[in-house]
């Protein structure tokens, strides 16, 4: 202290340079405040408003980016030093002439790693690179971009402001900027709009759009899961076993003795061939930045195996990645499954429910509760095993060799560089959010050969959508999205299914299924809303554009009502196209309620046909009855709309009711047969207005 002090005092004995005339050396040794220079990776000030915590006025410049890498990495060098510029202006050289409080540095951090870890995604290194072009992607993109990086599922709006704070700053200081000899951005980032009203959008567009992952990019992705939790896992637990194995020994005795057995050790075969799947450890290289090439290799193909199966899991069941963090290691040793999962038999006894049990977080008040997932089923007396089953298994066995070395019961441990995959020492905690994600990303990258794919998807949401999966290797990832993709998934399998999957993610207001296996657990609305939200709004897209024919009484209402927005649609791109139809739809509050035979809009409430059954008050119409509606009930209704979608289950109607009637008609038996007479007439009416040949059914 006494030495920064005296240096301040020796600076203010004679006349300083001013900040822009000092050389990149000076700057560097610039004192800020009495604790730090412009050159250190830590900045910190005296707090001057009472109350607050020290890191309130404190800065670390060692930010984690979204991607992995940290700013202070070499090739971050640029983006480093032109954001400790714009903050030094803001706190000396303030562009309206009041500094920024030092109390409120702190702030800027997260500022920093919204618009940084876009920069560096995207390629971007410099302000002068952010052209008006490339300011309207950020906004555009941010929504999307703030929900795949982090555990939320809407965004709030002082958070939408953080992240947009930075550009606002680029544009405030860009006059000290330029004196400092850095061009900032030369265009008002929010185009005369105001910062708050820019962020209260981006809130808004937030909810309900986080995208599944595209169908091209997700089959592989998951077969090359599935497939890793095979011949690889078996190997690459036997790799991690070598280097765990004699911790009593000495170091270098150890380190001979493991790098012996590594180079020693035989691969498996491959998928398609009886080739190892892996190069032998013994052709890599002996020696690079002081470890061995083979240990290396070892610690990447374990987190590469530790990714493989959280995608699995979560894949397969929906979970948050939080959830995943809380699930509890152990395995059982009469059953041989994860000691956290249990069976349960259907209420017929027919099938086997296999249930893990885990925290969740997102519960609207209280602490962390535990609750029941479904990961699978099979035929009762089966001894299947289901993907996510089996990679619970493999990684309890993964890190049942550091679990006496940790301080957690967490299944999935923290590993601290690539020593402690050796010889832990002892202080192993459960892993953090950000760490899995990356292993999860890493997985794909790795492994998920994605450089064949096309420019778009089938069912594109935006022009292009498929470029960045292919460019980035899948980095573009989130764990948001296969929650997304589970969801979506499902009830694009059989649209009844929605209850199914209310229950999963434990929403409020559901049904109990036959087993009974959630109970009374608290409920989340955020997903099932958000894959409601982006069913209905592909169904009001595709009338739009024409890419989809609908019958129903209220597919010819909402064509009509399209068609005041449907011109404008134009030649505009995709993702305008979303955005026009997603706001239109959010504006007639539109709700769609589906199941395999037709979708529900319940806006002609006097003409449901199944409130009508019941005698539904007019005031409780507001959902569709579901103990009175069925196939017949809604396919004459004013509020049914039938698609594409609708068509596998019209079409085995009209097959099974032909079927039906052409064998009464062979045995000379058609009395009764009336009902089955109508049901294949109004098949046929239905099938043929969403054009397809009833002659080749």
């Amino acid at each position: 202290m006494q030495r920064n002090s005296a240096k301040l005092n020796r600076s203010s004995s004679r006349e300083p340079k001013a900040l822009f005339q000092r050389n990149k050396e000076e700057l560097e040794d610039y004192w800020l405040s009495e604790h730090s220079q412009f050159k250190d990776v830590r900045w910190e000030f005296t707090p001057t408003t009472p109350g607050l915590k020290k890191t309130a006025s404190t800065i670390n410049w060692s930010i984690e980016l979204f991607d992995g890498s940290k700013l202070t990495d070499p090739h971050h060098a640029a983006r480093l030093h032109w954001s400790k510029t714009l903050l030094l202006t803001l706190l000396k050289m303030p562009a309206e002439g009041v500094p920024t409080m030092v109390g409120g540095v702190s702030a800027h951090q997260q500022s920093f790693k919204w618009l940084l870890s876009w920069m560096a995604i995207n390629g971007y290194h410099v302000p002068s690179q952010l052209t008006a072009g490339v300011v309207s992607r950020y906004i555009d993109e941010l929504p999307q971009f703030m929900l795949d990086c982090t555990d939320e599922e809407k965004i709030t709006v002082s958070v939408a402001r953080r992240a947009l704070e930075a550009l606002a700053n680029l544009w405030r200081q860009r006059i000290p900027m330029a004196q400092m000899g850095i061009e900032s951005i030369s265009i008002d980032p929010f185009f005369r709009k105001s910062l708050a009203s820019i962020a209260d959008e981006c809130a808004g567009q937030s909810v309900g759009w986080i995208k599944p992952i595209p169908d091209e990019v997700a089959v592989p992705m998951f077969n090359e899961a599935l497939w890793f939790l095979s011949q690889p896992a078996e190997d690459i637990l036997r790799l991690v076993a070598i280097l765990a194995q004699h911790p009593n020994e000495g170091r270098a005795q150890r380190i001979k003795r493991m790098r012996r057995d590594l180079r020693r050790f035989e691969f498996g075969s491959g998928k398609d061939s009886s080739e190892p799947w892996h190069r032998p450890l013994a052709e890599l290289p002996s020696d690079m930045y002081g470890e061995s090439a083979a240990h290396r290799t070892t610690r990447m193909l374990a987190y590469d195996l530790l990714g493989a199966c959280a995608i699995i899991v979560q894949g397969m069941s929906g979970m948050r990645i939080s959830e995943i963090c809380g699930l509890k290691g152990g395995i059982d040793p009469v059953s041989g499954l994860p000691s956290n999962v249990r069976l349960e038999s259907s209420s017929r006894g027919l099938y086997e429910w296999f249930l893990v049990r885990s925290l969740l977080s997102k519960t609207k008040e209280g602490p962390p509760i535990e609750v029941d997932w479904v990961l699978g089923m099979r035929p009762e007396g089966s001894n299947e095993i289901p993907p996510a089953i089996r990679a619970l298994q493999v990684l309890n066995r993964l890190f049942s060799l550091w679990r006496d070395h940790a301080v957690t019961d967490r299944l999935i441990l923290q590993w601290r560089g690539h020593a402690s995959l050796s010889h832990p020492s002892g202080t192993l905690k459960p892993i953090l959010s950000d760490s899995l994600r990356k292993a999860m990303r890493d997985f794909i990258v790795d492994w998920v050969n994605l450089t064949a794919l096309p420019n778009e998807s089938r069912q594109k949401v935006s022009d292009g959508e498929l470029i960045p999966w292919r460019e980035s290797k899948g980095k573009i990832f989130s764990s948001h999205m296969l929650r997304k993709t589970w969801a979506s998934f499902t009830l694009a399998a059989n649209p009844s299914l929605l209850g199914a999957i209310q229950m999963q993610f434990h929403h409020l207001n559901m049904a109990v299924t036959e087993g009974g296996y959630i109970g009374n657990n608290p409920l989340q609305v955020e997903a099932l809303d958000s894959v409601s939200r982006q069913r209905r709004n592909l169904l009001i897209y595709e009338m739009a554009t024409g890419d989809s024919i609908a019958a129903g009484r209220m597919a010819q209402t909402l064509g009509d009502s399209i068609a005041e927005f449907k011109d404008d649609l134009g030649e505009l791109p995709t993702s305008e196209r979303w955005r026009i139809v997603d706001e239109w739809a959010d504006n007639q509050e539109l709700q769609f309620f589906f199941t395999e035979y037709a979708t529900c809009c319940p806006v002609k409430t006097s003409e449901m046909r199944c409130h009508e059954i019941s005698n539904t008050s007019l005031w409780f119409r507001r959902y569709p009855n579901f103990a009175t509606r069925d196939s017949s009930v809604c396919a004459g209704c004013a509020c049914a709309i039938i698609d594409k979608s609708h068509i596998a289950f019209w079409s085995e109607r009209f097959t099974k009711s032909q079927i039906a009637i052409r064998e009464a008609e062979a045995v000379g038996k058609m009395n009764g047969f009336r009902v089955i007479l109508e049901r294949a007439e109004q098949a046929k009416k239905i099938l043929r207005k969403l054009g397809v040949n009833v002659s080749e059914l």
